[in-house]
């Protein structure tokens, strides 16, 4: 295990990570102070994207065909709820059982240093990795009517055997309004639900069902670290984060090496190795600016 340098700031169960590109990053949501929830029909995962799958159970008697009415309105308007859907994903640390005692977490712990995030999410290393408090981020949420939510991992299986129908005896018995805030919550469950495959990336979200395309968190109390690796850095964009930074109080702008025993992490570099691939990203953001 390599020597640790964590900050304590990037230790702490109060922050959670969101990784992005450097042009969204610089020309977005660091000047706007916001985050963006997208729609979730969007997900790269396809079992996010490809919708949910509604059916109806439950016994006839001579009034059955009106109770089937109402859940077919339920299930349309439960569908319309989950068709709006928006969310924004973010990286917590893990925990480990037993963990007192232990000084250092294996570097597989962190959020913020997951080479499949980094390349996938974070522009093949030469994004951005923003640091929240997670504290913050709710106390905003909850004035937007936004849910945040962990993610539970299932597997294929329980995706199947945890379908659950619009039980049409069970809307008799407690009656349309309790029976249909029962099941919208059942979908809004399903909606944090994802495969086990990515249980590696220890996701929070917050989701919306507010009318639009999209959803936004400002992040102006929330943001406390800017992580970029060493691959992703010149003295051009290092600059031009400063200037993006400053506005915000007490933030982190840290640099992170990775090596194959594991990351070192600096808050502090005052001049770096040009990189002619970062640097055409500069220049690509300085024309479109």
């Amino acid at each position: 295990m390599g020597i640790h340098n964590i900050p304590d700031l990037y230790r702490s169960d109060d922050i959670i990570y969101h990784y992005t590109n450097t042009k969204v990053a610089l020309l977005h949501i660091l000047p706007d102070k916001t985050l963006r929830l997208s729609p979730r029909n969007t997900s790269n995962d396809p079992i996010e994207n490809t919708g949910l799958f509604y059916s109806f159970s439950g016994g006839k008697d001579v009034d059955g065909t009106v109770y089937e009415s109402v859940a077919y309105e339920i299930k349309n308007e439960v569908k319309s709820e989950v068709d709006r859907a928006k969310q924004l994903c973010l990286c917590k640390n893990h925990k480990m059982e037993n963990e007192q005692g232990i000084r250092y977490l294996p570097f597989e712990k962190y959020g913020f240093a997951k080479p499949r995030m980094w390349d996938q999410y974070g522009d093949h290393y030469q994004g951005v990795c923003l640091a929240l408090s997670k504290t913050e981020l709710i106390k905003y949420a909850d004035s937007k009517s936004i849910m945040p939510r962990d993610i539970e991992y299932i597997t294929y299986n329980d995706f199947e055997t945890r379908h659950r129908s619009l039980d049409i005896t069970r809307l008799k018995s407690i009656g349309r309004d309790a029976y249909q805030n029962e099941y919208a919550e059942f979908i809004r469950t399903r909606l944090c639900q994802k495969h086990k495959d990515y249980v590696g990336e220890n996701e929070f979200r917050f989701i919306s069902f507010a009318k639009g395309s999209y959803e936004y968190i400002n992040i102006q109390n929330a943001l406390k670290g800017v992580i970029m690796t060493d691959l992703g850095l010149n003295r051009k964009l290092f600059h031009a984060m400063q200037d993006e930074l400053s506005p915000y109080e007490d933030v982190h702008f840290s640099i992170m090496s990775f090596s194959e025993s594991g990351v070192s992490i600096k808050d502090t570099i005052n001049h770096f190795e040009p990189s002619e691939s970062v640097k055409k990203v500069f220049e690509e953001l300085q024309r479109n600016n």
